[in-house]
């Protein structure tokens, strides 16, 4: 088992209004591409045995690895997106007998997320994720690098949204290992409070063995494969819950992740630690240019939201008389993402306009989202 836990669920990472926390079953525009390089850091605290009572060392030992991560995501369709992730990992031991330490090539995955049709609230999808091992654990007498068996996890991703600017994310998945080691559950729940430029999220992650592991009925003769510096790895049908929280920086195309959680509760594992940031990016699926060509086969003149008032009834936009504008012609209000998916909020009937603008007043909305400054008008 990894580390940490919430690498096996990556989705994308990520939600929403937001452009580096989206909901894990949120479409993306096709050809739109998503990447994240990152790193994280855990300690551990206790070793735990196969009944949940921590194991009394014998000396003082300090067990602690690094992991590096880069994960990229490509969008085929708006429902169909492949992934790849590789990651590398630096493990150090140190106890009365001396300093250990071992690095490698951790191992190498590949995503499948196939994402349903979603309504106002819910987002639905399914992610198939295959994981190659890059390493073998030899001399026992060393320290391991980690489990050294393929392993592949089917996982079920959900989202509901409370409200435009919240949302619970939710995902169970069937993580098999290729042989020896029990099958799991994995879990987890989140909830997300989304902001203009600041994303805010906590949640619940854990582990259920279903105790199919070779040697559950006699854990003790399962062979050692590194030296005894802890029960991450090689363990007995292992199982554990984490507790964690982030926030979520975001500019224009980039974004920083950064996030922190303790295991508190298990069995066969080691309770712990961990802290992690991420460095994000999105790439849209067609330049700027080519989403006004498109926009303009479909609508005569497009601009963008500049003001809205209080109660979100009127709006103004940055184009009038000047290209042509007229009083009560339409406008459709679209809220495009950095990802280039165009969802249709409102729309509305040009109410004054001089050249260089138009007050718009809102007469029907698609969705329950607060109009925002930025968000583009396409007048028919």
């Amino acid at each position: 088992m990894k580390l940490i836990l919430i690498l096996l669920f990556i989705s994308t990472s990520a939600l929403g209004k937001s452009y580096f926390y989206r909901s894990w079953g949120q479409k993306y525009q096709k050809k739109s591409s998503y990447w994240a390089l990152s790193t994280s850091y855990w300690k551990s605290i206790k070793k735990i045995d196969i009944n949940g009572l921590a194991i009394v060392p014998v000396e003082t030992t300090n067990y602690a690895s690094i992991r590096g991560s880069f994960l990229l995501y490509h969008s085929l369709f708006s429902n169909l997106q492949l992934g790849v992730e590789g990651k590398g990992i630096l493990n150090s031991y140190s106890a009365g007998s001396g300093t250990h330490s071992v690095n490698s090539m951790d191992d190498a995955s590949i995503l499948i997320k196939y994402l349903f049709p979603a309504d106002i609230n819910w987002h639905l999808g399914l992610e198939f994720r295959y994981s190659k091992v890059m390493f073998t654990n030899g001399d026992p007498t060393v320290i391991s690098i980690g489990d050294d068996i393929d392993s592949m996890t089917m996982s079920a991703l959900g989202s509901y949204y409370l409200s435009k600017d919240s949302l619970i994310n939710f995902s169970f998945g069937f993580h098999r290992y290729m042989e020896q080691q029990s099958s799991e559950v994995l879990y987890r729940f989140e909830y997300a409070s989304l902001f203009r430029s600041w994303d805010l999220f906590a949640g619940v992650a854990g582990v259920f063995s279903l105790k199919n592991d070779v040697y559950t009925d006699d854990p003790s003769e399962k062979l050692e494969v590194s030296l005894d510096a802890t029960n991450l790895y090689n363990s007995v049908n292992r199982e554990f819950v984490e507790g964690y929280v982030g926030i979520v920086k975001k500019w224009k195309t980039w974004g920083i992740r950064v996030e922190g959680g303790s295991r508190f509760v298990g069995k066969s594992t080691d309770l712990g630690y961990w802290g992690g940031v991420s460095l994000i990016r999105g790439v849209r699926g067609n330049s700027v240019k080519k989403l006004r060509q498109q926009a303009f086969k479909e609508y005569d003149i497009e601009g963008e939201v500049i003001k809205i008032s209080p109660r979100g009834k009127y709006i103004k936009i940055n184009f009038g008389l000047a290209k042509d504008l007229d009083r009560n012609m339409r406008i459709d209000i679209y809220r495009v993402d950095f990802f280039g998916e165009n969802i249709l909020v409102a729309t509305g009937v040009v109410q004054d306009l001089k050249a260089t603008w138009s007050i718009i007043r809102i007469v029907k909305k698609y969705r329950q989202l607060k109009i925002e400054k930025g968000w583009s008008a396409r007048a028919y």
